[in-house]
């Protein structure tokens, strides 16, 4: 996930640019592409606090080259250059015109108050990340169905332990966690008993999960744990 903007961040700070011109469209590029994997990539793969770190590197690289823009002169391009910064530059722009269309769509695609319903953070005690979540397809794959999905980072930022078994369950933090309502409302459907899906795989039809009926809505609480142990006192009603 790093090596490529490792790589443009590189070009951008030290190498020769002979004009101005592909100075211009690399930084078009490189920031579209910083903009992109910042907002949609899932950084708990390796760690959530690195995220910031691309933002620092993009900016010491612009500066470090800033620093010489005034050294910058026009030299004549050959026909072979000319045709690369063209590609180069059409590519920069569509890069530019999708992080648009992101934008716009996470704009647009925010419900106004009024026809939201207030859910209370259904986790406590850690740090955590939405890594499937949003109102747009764009930006949830899960959007159709209004649902999103949870992950809690270890202390490195990760969904896991850098070492561990990715096909363990107990390699995820978020495993074992307990879960709360996030509403008050009446529970319409327990189901239980089926066995938990191997991380990194296809999930079953058919999930662990609770259904809480609340101002006419449905809250599904899904992939929960086999044969959880549930507390359906005064917290759940």
């Amino acid at each position: 996930m790093l090596l490529i903007p490792l790589i443009l961040y590189w070009i951008m700070a030290y190498f020769p640019f002979k004009n101005r011109i592909s100075w211009y469209i690399h930084i078009l590029f490189t920031s579209a592409y910083t903009f992109m994997i910042l907002f949609i990539n899932d950084w708990t793969e390796i760690s959530y606090y690195l995220r910031p770190v691309c933002i620092v590197l993009l900016g010491c690289s612009l500066f470090r080259q800033m620093v010489t823009l005034r050294s910058f002169k026009f030299n004549g391009l050959n026909r072979k250059t000319r045709i690369f910064l063209s590609l180069y530059g059409l590519l920069a722009i569509y890069q530019v015109f999708i992080c648009i269309l992101f934008s716009i769509s996470y704009i647009t695609s925010t419900p106004k108050h009024e026809d939201a319903v207030d859910l209370a953070f259904p986790l406590k005690g850690g740090a955590y990340e939405v890594v499937n979540g949003g109102m747009s397809s764009s930006m949830n794959y899960h959007f159709s169905h209004r649902t999103l999905d949870i992950t809690k980072l270890t202390p490195l930022g990760s969904r896991k332990g850098k070492f561990d078994n990715p096909e363990s369950l107990k390699s995820y933090p978020i495993y074992n966690d307990s879960v709360y309502s996030p509403v008050e409302g009446r529970i319409i459907e327990v189901v239980d008993g089926v066995e938990d899906n191997v991380p990194n795989s296809l999930g079953r039809s058919t999930t662990n999960m609770i259904i809480i009926k609340h101002q006419g809505y449905n809250i599904l609480l899904l992939h929960l744990k086999k044969n959880s142990q549930w507390n359906l006192g005064s917290y759940y009603f």
